[in-house]
């Protein structure tokens, strides 16, 4: 069994986007892997066969590139609101998410964090494209 010393977090897969899926997968001799599955897969096992390595604690840059980039889609979306609509949108949906997040954050749980982050990211696109449909665009 390796040592702590030389167990590192596992490297995140290189990806690429599935045609007609938001969802990061790499290609391998033409069949797609869901490289957040294995990723996820690959965090639980270190939680639990190697709980005193790096691998097994939580990454909070990992959480963060996570909330980078939804962030940025969150922003895309606001961005194409009316000025009139941007004062009007409401993401307590989002709520219940950013405690889900919290908590999965806490417990050290990356599978729960990224479903969770998911969900709070659904609804904050659902609020604005129902703000969107009603005729709020810009």
């Amino acid at each position: 069994m390796p040592s702590s010393a030389h167990v590192a977090r596992p490297a995140r897969l290189g990806c690429a986007r599935r045609p007609g899926s938001s969802t990061a997968s790499s290609m391998t001799e033409g069949n797609y892997i869901q490289t957040d599955e294995v990723e996820d897969a690959l965090l639980g096992l270190a939680r639990d066969l190697l709980p005193d390595t790096s691998a097994a604690h939580w990454d909070a840059e990992w959480a963060h590139e996570l909330c980078k980039d939804t962030l940025a889609r969150l922003e895309r979306a606001y961005a194409g609101l009316s000025a009139e609509v941007k004062d009007t949108v409401d993401l307590s949906a989002q709520e219940v998410w950013d405690e889900r997040m919290h908590s999965a954050g806490l417990a050290n749980d990356p599978v729960a964090f990224r479903a969770a982050l998911d969900g709070w990211t659904r609804a904050g696109l659902e609020a604005m494209e129902q703000l969107r449909i009603r005729g709020g665009a810009a």
